[in-house]
């Protein structure tokens, strides 16, 4: 006969929020940088942006502020750069 113990704990709903709380906080400081760099025109300012999709929206934007479709290749992932790409016909 085999006996098998399992124990394991949940995560409370405290730590849940707290996860949501800098989750949302992240996002905020991500959508002021964006802004920051659509402002001041600079792709570089982009890479500091962690969140994914805001990252990839603010090389978006850019490209498309500054009528560049050079900026799009800052983008990795194939979806995104065509996504950029496609504003320029």
């Amino acid at each position: 006969m085999v006996c098998i113990l399992v124990c394991g704990c949940g995560m409370t709903g405290k730590v849940v929020q707290q996860l949501d709380s800098d989750v949302e906080a992240q996002i905020e400081k991500d959508y002021s940088k964006m802004v920051d760099a659509l402002d001041k025109e600079d792709s570089t300012l982009c890479y500091y942006v962690m969140t994914q999709h805001i990252r990839e929206d603010c090389f978006i934007r850019l490209a498309k502020n500054k009528d560049d479709k050079s900026i799009c290749n800052n983008l990795l992932s194939p979806h995104p750069r065509d996504e950029c790409l496609a504003q320029f016909g």
